[in-house]
């Protein structure tokens, strides 16, 4: 972290482990395509400054997937010009 760096947005982000596609037209019409780490969906879910912690509990939603296919990652990013303190990530399955 900079130390002009004062704030930062954490966000949640859920993907897909993987998945594929059926292309029906153009260059791949015909072909599955596979995929990783399709991402689903991306939440601001604080900020955290330096001044102070962040703490926060949350429920999720994911009974409509299959827990052996969810990466579920955090990212705090820098509030003034996006720069990534840090990242983290796991798999459901773990």
């Amino acid at each position: 972290m900079s130390s002009t760096a004062e704030s930062a947005d954490i966000f949640l982000a859920i993907a897909d482990d993987s998945d594929e596609s059926h292309v029906r037209g153009g260059e791949n019409a015909g072909r599955t395509l596979m995929h990783v780490a399709v991402l689903r969906s991306l939440i601001r879910i604080g900020a955290l400054d330096k001044s102070a912690g962040f703490s926060r509990d949350m429920k999720l939603d994911l009974s409509a997937k299959n827990p052996r296919n969810v990466r579920v990652a955090v990212i705090i990013q820098g509030a003034d010009a996006g720069r990534v303190w840090g990242a983290g990530f796991t798999r459901l399955s773990n």
